[in-house]
This record gives structure tokens, C-alpha cells and sequence, in this order.
């Protein structure tokens, strides 16, 4: 009765241990929720241990994407002026993990 009370116990933990742990990569952060409310701050990157259906990781990107504009024409009081012009926005991803 005692050996199969203890494979139980190691077969759950075994179930438990992937729903605990997540990995952040070194461009996100994770913030930790437990029951709704935030938790520490933001986290990673790297290995984070959560509590199983207790606690949500939201997942942040922190990436920068560059892209280049088109040609833009401003009329000014004086005339017209055109300039090229490069753009960096920054574009927060998150995802529920």
C-alpha cells in the first residue's frame, strides 16, 4: 500500500515538474501573476519556477523593430520641405505563457 502511495507521489511530480518551470529568452520578460495579481515585478530572462494552476506568466517582448519610411513631404509657411527619414518602433508582443 505504501509503494503504490509513493509511485503516485512520483508520477505527479513527474506530471508537475514541465507545468512549473518556463524558459524566457534573452529578449523577453515574463511578469508573474499568482490568483490575478502581479507578482515580484518583471522577470528573466532565463529559467523561471512557477506554481502550477496557481500561477500565469505574461511573456514581453522587449525587440525593437527597424523599418524604413517612404519619402515625406511637410509644408511648412515658408514652402516645402522633404526628407528621408529611418523609423524604430518599439512594438511590445505579449503573450500568454
Amino acid at each position: 500500500m505504501l509503494a503504490v502511495a509513493v509511485i503516485m507521489v512520483a508520477v505527479v511530480a513527474f506530471l508537475a515538474t514541465p507545468a512549473s518551470v518556463r524558459i524566457l529568452k534573452q529578449y523577453e520578460r515574463g511578469v508573474q501573476f499568482r490568483l490575478g495579481r502581479v507578482k515580484d515585478g518583471a522577470r528573466g530572462p532565463g529559467l523561471i519556477v512557477i506554481t502550477p494552476f496557481v500561477d500565469r506568466v505574461h511573456r514581453v517582448s522587449l525587440e525593437l523593430t527597424a523599418f524604413l519610411r517612404r519619402e515625406s513631404a511637410a509644408s511648412t509657411g515658408v514652402g516645402e520641405a522633404s526628407a528621408q527619414t529611418n523609423g524604430v518602433v518599439r512594438q511590445p508582443e505579449v503573450t500568454a505563457g
